[in-house]
């Protein structure tokens, strides 16, 4: 395949990515309004399925050898676990919380100020005061989440504080989750870290949101949801990504993926009729624009 064919299909995967993770968000969206299923359920059982999958895949691509030797050394072991229950597990259990205190989009937008507060860290760790464009990046994903959380009304709350805090926790989780397993994807690959992270962090969780007792409410229809959250939401949606990065690299294949809020909106807004005012598309957009002009900034300066 020519440079031209991948870059064709790396834009596609990549976008393919962030629409199939919106509409995750939108489907778990549904569930909690209509079946009253509870978020550590839903991410116990996401997790688990999906950790199952992508091992199995790797045992018939790969044979046994290559699903045990993570844990022939005792470092690794500890850090994998890490990964899977303070990177993945919290990750997903907070957005999915941060679902269901507000909405999809609201969600996805909160967890896409992952840069920014990545690059804060990164400025006072080094105690290195952050630059003019920096430093407007900030200002402009604070006025976003205000106007995403109050209507521009300082004296009025428009998502719930549960909400807000589990919206922010989520980002914060998913700069710790990208951190983590840096060296044992290196060592091992992405689809073998994540496949035991996912199912290490959904068995941690399971116990609590006890899997095994599925929602009287459930029927044909929301195991058919639940199937598109596990399939197109999380496998196809990561690996769709993954290979994105590969074809045209990391920093479009993330500006490519940050349809996901926008995808989340659209949808919940057409299927179950979430009420979105002008101003929060506004917020959301306030919040991408930071996004978009801090990586193509850092990228810059990187090069």
């Amino acid at each position: 395949m020519n440079r031209y064919s991948n870059v064709i299909r790396g834009t596609i995967l990549s976008l393919s990515g962030g629409i199939a993770w919106g509409l995750s968000a939108v489907c778990a969206q549904y569930l909690f309004i209509h079946c009253q299923t509870n978020a550590t359920w839903l991410t116990s059982i996401r997790m688990i399925a999906s950790g199952v999958l992508l091992l199995i895949g790797l045992l018939i691509r790969y044979r046994t050898n290559y699903l045990v030797q993570i844990f022939k050394q005792k470092t690794d072991v500890v850090q994998l676990l890490t990964f899977a229950i303070v990177g993945l597990m919290l990750c997903q259990y907070t957005y999915f919380l941060t679902v269901l205190y507000t909405n999809a989009g609201t969600a996805t937008t909160l967890q896409y100020t992952c840069p920014i507060l990545i690059m804060i860290y990164s400025s006072i760790k080094q105690r290195k005061f952050p630059g003019l464009i920096n430093i407007g990046t900030i200002l402009l994903v604070v006025f976003g989440i205000f106007l995403l959380v109050n209507h521009g009304n300082i004296g009025e709350m428009a998502i719930s504080s549960k909400g807000l805090v589990f919206g922010l926790l989520s980002a914060i989780t998913v700069a710790i989750y990208t951190i983590i397993p840096e060296r044992l994807i290196k060592k091992y690959g992405s689809f073998l870290v994540t496949g035991y992270g996912m199912l290490f962090g959904g068995l941690a969780l399971g116990g609590i949101g006890q899997i095994w007792k599925i929602p009287t409410s459930f029927n044909g229809k929301e195991f058919l949801i639940l199937l598109v959250i596990i399939s197109i939401g999380t496998l196809f949606a990561f690996t769709a990504f993954l290979q994105g990065v590969a074809d045209i690299g990391p920093v479009k294949s993330i500006l490519l993926a940050s349809v996901e809020p926008i995808s989340a909106t659209v949808i919940s807004i057409f299927w179950l009729n979430t009420p979105i005012v002008g101003i929060d598309l506004i917020g959301c957009g306030c919040v991408l624009a930071a996004v978009f002009i801090y990586i193509l900034h850092d990228n810059y300066s990187t090069n």
